[in-house]
């Protein structure tokens, strides 16, 4: 159902007659094998011819237990849709005026990208009497039946679609006009007296399939060719404009058909359709030609002139600020009578509330700032939603939180600065989420329908608002054309949009939007999965400064992470982020650590880099530290290591090695070349896995003919540093505390190593062992005042980890489970 060309031709009148004969004979023979084919269907697959009569679909659905890809309430990825051919045509079954059904045709066209045996769409209370395949026999189709209970339409084959093949999946269907403003609805409204009826579509979120057999998803996005069928008297509106006029006739009468332009590439929910007997006033912006629509008696009472003098000048600011042209050549806004929310962003045909579009000055005084804030939100959308759509509707921020920032922006066009500056919106709302949930959450349309929240919109408009304080609105709106142009006509998710603001900040801005992203998620004003997004582009950052805040803000959150469930993922994340700038670092000295004197590079950060990624079990880290300890170990008077690197590669090589690189360590360190040297070899020998040596190494500190008595101290505050080090400490302080009991004056260095200690607590109950064993064992002291600062440090951590921790697990299974 393509549209009707509108291109034209001369014929002589001879031609005319022997083409219109031509024709006559072609229009019956299609009839008669459209009837020979509508019963072969019904033969071999037992779906009915199509007919305007009301359907009666039988089909059956899914035995219980059968499993399938239907069991899934996320559609399969082995077809894209490309193409809709729709016609709808709302009509009476009684033959009262007031339509209460529609029918409807549909021809899909898909691109199989994975071979598949089943076809699933999404349908929702259709009834079908003809559902085909074009370029497959009718008995490729082994059965035609509905998962009711993830609204699918399932088409079982014989034989498998091939990968590559374009295939067109047509159906005959019918559906009940809804009397609530969902999917395709019928409304009453009163003008000048007289009751009247108006046909108009919301599609959000989930309510397509209840018009039309579709793929149902965001990120399924298609062109679309639509065609309604009305009476003479109204007109039809929809998302392009109308192309095409002809009538059909029937023994009820004659009916309009309207057919509109190829729509662009846009997603189901934004599908949108209207019948009505409306007037209109119009205008024009950059060749754009605006429409408002409302009953007639609003048009005349001039009710419709504030939004028509609000949107081309709002429009115009949009396609300046966004560098981007409104992509259409019309926008319809329409007045209905009744809308499930304020008004639909719908591409080309903007709905609205009536009482939230039109206005009466001399009823409605004042209330042109909330007008113009809602036109804003919804012109913001046709970028934020329309052109660049969230991929699911887990990231409805990316279209919520948007374009409620920027309808105050779209408001300044209007409305003096000081009146629509105020962007922060608090979230006071008690089942708060984040302002993007994990993918696996948002599933149902139940759950679907939950993310339309305060939480959404508000606080995804100050999350913006807080990046733009942060980075200028100039970088803002720099970073927001990049990130348009880029994903147009495409689906985008949180990361990709942070990507793109991040590259086009200043390194000193981008560094300062760093710490002050995790500052602000310590203290609870944003989301911890804010933060960490914004460290996702890491992997490609090159600047020193970037680095020293990213640095320390992820050591943070690595040791808060310590056995919790989220570490190993964690450890994954900061392993991928910071393995690239170590490469980069590792390049600029050309491999060899001895150059680091010849290059412009902080070594302080190179040294935390190599430590990090040592750590972290990079085997290149550790080849290099064990290379250069090699070497070490062959000649030490002629070979010795960088000072500035000493204790990392030493740490490296025994964390890598065996005890023949501990005791040569050891033997070095009793050598005591210096403070210094001392200090870092300690270090160093804490870094062995392998828990008899560590166990030796606290024996040793024990051991003054080893390890000097100043030392002994340190010797357990590097050991506890580390998870499998902490456990092997606390069990030998335990065990062995009478070589512990200091004199008095000395406790103080006792209080440090348990304050050390502490860091590794992860419950209640280990406070709670030190506690009595404190009180029970080392009565010598009073332990009160340390024990008191110990659980106070303790029950932040535990609450920091109650909040983050099912947080981080969740966004880390997201980005890289």
């Amino acid at each position: 159902m393509r549209p009707t060309s509108t291109s034209g031709f001369y014929l002589s009148r001879k031609a005319v007659v022997i083409c219109s004969f031509l024709v006559l004979v072609l229009l019956v023979v299609c009839t008669v094998l459209a009837i020979l084919y509508g019963k072969l269907i019904a033969e071999k697959t037992g779906i009915c011819s199509p007919t305007l009569e009301p359907p009666s679909t039988d089909w059956g659905t899914a035995a219980p237990g059968r499993q399938g890809p239907w069991n899934n309430s996320r559609l399969p990825n082995s077809l894209i849709a490309r193409n809709y051919q729709l016609e709808l045509w709302p009509r009476s079954l009684s033959g009262l005026e007031r339509p209460s059904h529609f029918f409807g045709q549909v021809n899909v066209t898909v691109t199989c990208i994975k071979e598949t045996e089943v076809i699933l769409l999404h349908s929702h209370k259709l009834l079908y009497t003809g559902v085909t395949i074009v370029s497959l026999i009718p008995s490729d189709i082994r059965c035609t039946w509905f998962a009711v209970e993830n609204d699918y339409l399932v088409i079982e084959l014989n034989k498998k679609l091939i990968t590559g093949a374009d295939y067109i999946i047509q159906a005959n269907y019918s559906g009940k006009l809804e009397e609530y403003p969902t999917g395709l609805f019928i409304s009453n409204y009163t003008e000048w007296g007289v009751n009247k009826t108006i046909i108009a579509s919301q599609m959000e979120p989930v309510y397509a399939r209840s018009v039309f057999p579709c793929f149902d998803e965001p990120a399924m996005k298609a062109t679309f060719d639509i065609r309604l069928v009305h009476r003479p008297q109204f007109v039809a509106l929809s998302n392009m404009p109308a192309i095409h006029f002809s009538e059909r006739l029937e023994k009820n009468g004659a009916w309009k058909v309207t057919t509109f332009n190829t729509s662009v590439k846009m997603s189901t929910y934004l599908v949108a359709l209207v019948i009505s007997d409306y007037g209109c006033v119009n205008t024009t912006s950059n060749g754009v030609e605006i429409r408002v629509w409302a009953d007639k008696q609003a048009i005349s009472n001039g009710e419709a002139h504030y939004a028509i003098n609000v949107l081309g000048p709002i429009l115009s600011f949009f396609e300046e600020y966004f560098n981007v042209s409104y992509p259409l050549s019309k926008l319809d806004v329409v007045a209905l009578p009744e809308l499930e929310m304020d008004a639909m962003e719908n591409w080309g045909l903007l709905t609205f509330r009536e009482e939230i579009l039109l206005y009466h000055p001399d009823v409605l005084i004042g209330y042109q700032f909330e007008i113009t804030k809602v036109i804003a939100h919804e012109l913001a959308h046709q970028w934020f939603g329309n052109l660049v759509t969230m991929y699911w509707w887990n990231d409805l921020w990316l279209n919520e939180g948007l374009a409620r920032y920027f309808e105050f922006m779209g408001a300044s066009v209007v409305f003096p600065p000081e009146k629509t500056e105020n962007i922060i919106l608090v979230d006071e709302l008690t089942n708060s989420h984040p302002v993007a949930e994990k993918e696996e959450h948002v599933r149902t349309p139940e759950e679907i329908h939950l993310m339309f929240s305060g939480v959404t919109y508000n606080k995804g408009a100050d999350v913006i608002a807080i990046a733009s304080r942060i980075m200028t609105k100039e970088l803002l709106a720099k970073g927001l054309r990049s990130y348009l142009k880029t994903f147009s006509y495409s689906n985008t998710v949180t990361d990709d949009m942070w990507n793109h603001l991040q590259m086009v900040i200043p390194v000193i801005n981008r560094a300062q939007m760093i710490s002050d992203a995790f500052h602000l998620a310590r203290v609870g004003h944003v989301d911890i999965e804010i933060a960490l997004g914004m460290t996702m582009y890491l992997a490609k950052e090159k600047e020193n400064l970037v680095w020293f805040n990213a640095m320390e803000h992820l050591k943070h959150i690595e040791s808060m992470l310590t056995a919790t469930s989220s570490y190993g993922l964690y450890k994954k994340f900061f392993f991928d982020r910071v393995v690239p700038f170590y490469h980069y670092q590792m390049k600029s000295i050309n491999h060899v650590f001895k150059n680091i004197n010849n290059v412009d590079i902080n070594i302080s950060l190179f040294v935390s880099t190599i430590e990090t990624v040592c750590r972290l079990n990079l085997k290149d880290c550790l080849d290099q530290a064990t290379s250069l300890f090699s070497q070490f170990m062959s000649n030490p008077a002629v070979n010795r290591i960088p000072y500035l690197f000493r204790e990392v590669i030493c740490c490296g090589a025994i964390k890598a090695g065996t005890i023949i690189e501990w005791d040569f360590v050891f033997s070095i360190y009793q050598m005591h070349i210096s403070i210094s040297d001392d200090l870092d070899l300690l270090s160093a020998m804490a870094c062995t896995t392998d828990p008899w040596m560590l166990t030796r190494y606290l024996h040793y500190a024990m051991d003054e003919s080893k390890i000097p008595k100043d030392y002994s101290w340190r010797v357990f505050e590097y050991v506890v540093h580390y998870p499998i080090g902490w456990f092997l400490a606390w069990n030998f302080i335990r065990a062995n505390w009478k070589m512990f009991q200091p004199p008095k004056t000395e406790y103080i260095e006792l209080e440090n190593l348990i304050w050390t200690l502490s860091d590794g607590f992860t419950s209640n109950f280990q406070i709670k062992e030190l506690e009595l064993f404190l009180n029970n064992t080392a009565k010598g002291h009073e332990w009160s005042t340390l024990l008191q600062g110990l659980n106070v440090k303790l029950q932040k951590k535990l609450k920091w980890k109650e909040k983050n921790n099912p947080k981080i697990y969740n966004w880390l299974s997201k980005n890289i489970g």
